[in-house]
């Protein structure tokens, strides 16, 4: 049975609103910013971080856009760039010095773009089932800028009409559904709480997400690019994947992920990466088999005093 104590909700404020978290553990206590991936929301973390040491003090985000966050602007959408601003403007908010960060999927991509441009702020990285940031051959770059650019118009067309109203159980088949069966209903269920909200005409709930979320876009990185980015990184670096993920959550250039593995062998202070038995959302479905790695590895990099209370 967890001793932690029940999270507590807090704003960070930015330029168009806040960003909404959950604080777990005390504030003295060793600082882990929780990222969570696409289209996810905080809630992802909620059945890990109460098997984890207690000597954390984990602030659990929804990214702009999502959860409980503030929307972006009109006009305006979401880019990794600005996602990693924010994330500066988090962490100057809680007045860290220094950190580790748990991401999963796209949060650990994330992750990986921060350590390498703040190296010197961030002492440990832990990636759910993701192993890099997304990047594309040099004869892809344009192809993709044309995707990115179509897809952006045809969602701010999209923005016009009133978001759809659905039942909970509605609501709660359409999200599973669109994480392709890989989450639990109980998981499902938990994201969402922070996932959806009560309709305006009493009806039913929508999604809380904004609808551009669906088209955040990554920066466009060659792979030579994104090497060069990632030689910042100065981190310990821990990978837990699972075993059972499809394809379509897996990385878009399996043909150069042995150079990017060879690379964080190379420059990072310690890395290790292990598979266990699980999906895409092994840390959400069966989250039993994530914390002890996770304990294990804070236990020797996070120089604080872990102990299991």
């Amino acid at each position: 049975m967890s001793k932690w104590s029940h999270p507590q909700e807090i704003r960070i404020p930015i330029s168009y609103g806040y960003v909404a978290a959950k604080a777990w553990g005390r504030e003295h206590h060793e600082p882990v910013l929780a990222l969570h991936g696409w289209q996810d929301n905080a809630g992802t973390f909620d059945k890990l971080i109460p098997l984890l040491m207690q000597d954390l003090y984990i602030v659990a985000i929804d990214a702009p856009g999502h959860g409980l966050s503030s929307h972006k602007p009109p006009g305006t959408f979401y880019r990794n760039m600005e996602t990693l601003l924010e994330i500066k403007k988090i962490v100057d908010y809680l007045k860290w010095d220094k950190f580790s960060i748990i991401g999963h999927s796209l949060g650990g991509q994330m992750a990986v773009l921060f350590s390498s441009i703040f190296p010197e702020i961030v002492k440990n990285v832990i990636l759910l089932d993701i192993m890099k940031p997304t990047s594309y051959k040099i004869s892809e770059l344009a192809l993709v800028s044309k995707r990115n650019v179509e897809n952006l118009y045809q969602f701010e067309k999209k923005m016009l009409y009133k978001p759809p109203v659905y039942s909970l159980e509605e609501a709660h088949n359409r999200l599973m559904a669109g994480l392709y069966d890989q989450v639990t209903p109980e998981g499902v269920d938990i994201l969402l709480k922070r996932g959806c909200q009560p309709s305006i005409c009493g009806k039913g709930v929508v999604f809380s997400r904004d609808i551009r979320v669906q088209v955040t876009l990554s920066d466009l990185f060659s792979h030579e690019d994104l090497k060069g980015i990632l030689k910042n990184l100065q981190c310990n670096l821990f990978i837990i994947l699972g075993k059972d993920t499809p394809n379509i959550f897996k990385t878009r250039s399996p043909e150069v992920i042995d150079e990017f593995l060879d690379l964080y062998k190379e420059i990072c202070k310690t890395y290790r990466l292990v598979e266990i038995d699980g999906n895409h959302f092994v840390h959400l479905n069966n989250p039993e088999r994530v914390a002890p790695l996770i304990d294990e590895f804070f236990q020797q990099h996070c120089y604080c005093n872990v102990s299991k209370m």
